[in-house]
C-alpha cells in the first residue's frame, strides 16, 4: 500500500444491526421465518444471536405453529439473554407454568432466576 493506495473498508454489521434487521425481515415479510432462521444459522454465534433475539421481536406477526418453531430455536440459543426473550413466549401461548419449566432446565443461573412478569410483584406507590 502507497499513499495514493485508496483505503479500503468492509463494512461489518454489528449485533444490534442485525437484531434491528431480522425483526423488521419478520415484521415486514412473516412467510419468510424458515429461510431467516437458516440465515442466521451462518452467522458467528454472537450475530446469530443477535438475529435470533430481533427475530423473537416479531414474534407476533407468526402463527402458533411459526412461533413454536422460533421459540424452540430461541431456547437454543448460546445467550442466555436470548433464551430469556425466548422463554415470554411459551409463557403467552402455554402458560406461566411452561415457562417455569423450561427456565428452571436451563443451565445459565440468571436464566433460572427468570420468572414471568405475572410472578413479579409490582411495588406499590403506597407501600411504606
Amino acid at each position: 500500500m502507497t499513499e495514493d493506495t485508496p483505503a479500503q473498508h468492509r463494512i461489518r454489521p454489528e449485533p444490534p444491526l442485525r437484531r434491528w434487521a431480522a425483526r423488521q425481515a419478520l415484521h415486514t415479510h412473516p412467510e419468510r421465518l424458515a429461510e431467516l432462521l437458516s440465515t442466521a444459522e451462518r452467522f458467528e454465534p454472537r450475530h446469530r444471536d443477535a438475529a435470533i433475539n430481533g427475530l423473537l421481536d416479531a414474534a407476533g406477526v407468526l402463527d402458533k405453529e411459526g412461533r413454536r418453531t422460533l421459540i424452540d430455536r430461541g431456547l437454543r440459543a448460546g445467550q442466555g439473554s436470548v433464551r430469556i426473550a425466548a422463554l415470554e413466549h411459551p409463557y403467552e401461548l402455554d402458560g406461566p407454568e411452561t415457562a417455569r419449566h423450561l427456565a428452571a432446565a436451563d443451565p445459565n443461573a440468571e436464566v433460572r432466576r427468570w420468572r414471568p412478569a405475572a410472578d413479579t410483584p409490582t411495588p406499590s406507590l403506597f407501600a411504606m
